[in-house]
């Protein structure tokens, strides 16, 4: 065994020696162009912000959260962000503190009309290939609201297709947000559709690359959860970051302000992805940020490689 061992090693070193081309003291060839082969680490998080608004008061209002907000995420320090329920002043207030990331958004929106979905990534981490938006509905492409939900608020979705700069490797990011948790037929109806959308457009638009769907889905997984059923095309097509990450928590990412009697039904928050290894699962539920609670829904993370 240990001959041929000694053959083998002796033949690939000869085979190395000659396909090289190079005499002594010759530069290197350069690095092949393409995605590294390296190990890429990669942490995405979605958050519900909560919109500003002047019935909040006390710790529950924007004037007392945005700073821990954005301390939070400096510490958290997520590659890309899937954020909903921001309005004008607070995304200008994001855009302002976190100057390493960009903030996409569907034009005219950060009202009261809803279309509030978001997309925040470290652009000294990412090259920016293509991104856009569109609107949770049978008209995805004009402003509207999801089929026959009981909540005419408009929704929408943003995407960004993302290339890492130190790998060369590209993904696409969504963020999303549902119509609100309404159990009746004809909301669950359209929480089904606006799932389907996303799925049926990050196809189109990824074809084989890696594929994250990011949000505020208005429902859970949860076996007693009658809403769950609008979840399936994800579950059909990718997999949940808090079900399939080997470190994770049990936390629920609603919190109601410390309202409300919790359950695993307050899990309305979720990552899900495809073509990558996921790492850890994390519900970022710290108050050492300055304020109990930083939204009425808990950022949580993905870490994948």
């Amino acid at each position: 065994m240990k001959k041929l061992q000694y053959l083998f090693y002796a033949a690939a070193f000869f085979a190395l020696g000659c396909s090289s081309g190079k005499s002594e003291g010759e530069e290197p060839a350069p690095a092949p162009e393409g995605p590294s082969s390296e190990v890429l680490s990669l942490k995405v998080m979605s958050f519900n912000i909560r919109y500003s608004n002047t019935t909040d008061q006390g710790e529950k209002s924007w004037s007392q959260r945005r700073k821990p907000c954005v301390d939070m995420i400096k510490d958290v320090n997520p590659g890309v962000i899937g954020m909903q329920e921001s309005r004008t002043e607070q995304r200008n207030y994001l855009k302002t503190m976190l100057t390493k990331y960009e903030l996409l958004e569907v034009p005219n929106t950060g009202t009261g009309s809803g279309g509030n979905s978001t997309v925040l990534y470290r652009t000294d981490l990412f090259t920016r290939v293509d991104w856009g938006y569109f609107y949770l509905s049978e008209t995805p492409e004009t402003p509207s609201a999801p089929w026959d939900a009981t909540n005419s608020a408009r929704r929408s979705s943003v995407w960004v297709h993302l290339k890492d700069n130190a790998s060369g490797r590209e993904f696409v990011f969504l963020s999303t947000h549902f119509p609100e948790s309404n159990t009746s037929a004809a909301d669950n109806e359209a929480r089904l559709k606006c799932a389907q959308l996303n799925v049926n457009k990050m196809k189109e638009i990824a074809g084989s690359l890696p594929v994250f769907i990011v949000g505020d889905m208005n429902c859970s997984y949860a076996a007693d959860d009658t809403r769950r059923s609008a979840l399936a095309p994800y579950y059909a097509w990718m997999q949940s970051g808090r079900e399939k990450a080997p470190d994770r928590d049990s936390a629920y990412s609603y919190n109601n302000f410390g309202g409300g009697t919790p359950s695993a039904r307050w899990n309305l928050d979720h990552i899900f992805y495809k073509g990558v290894k996921p790492v850890r699962f994390q519900t970022v539920t710290s108050p050492n940020y300055g304020v109990t609670y930083l939204s009425d829904h808990y950022p949580i993370t993905l870490t994948v490689e």
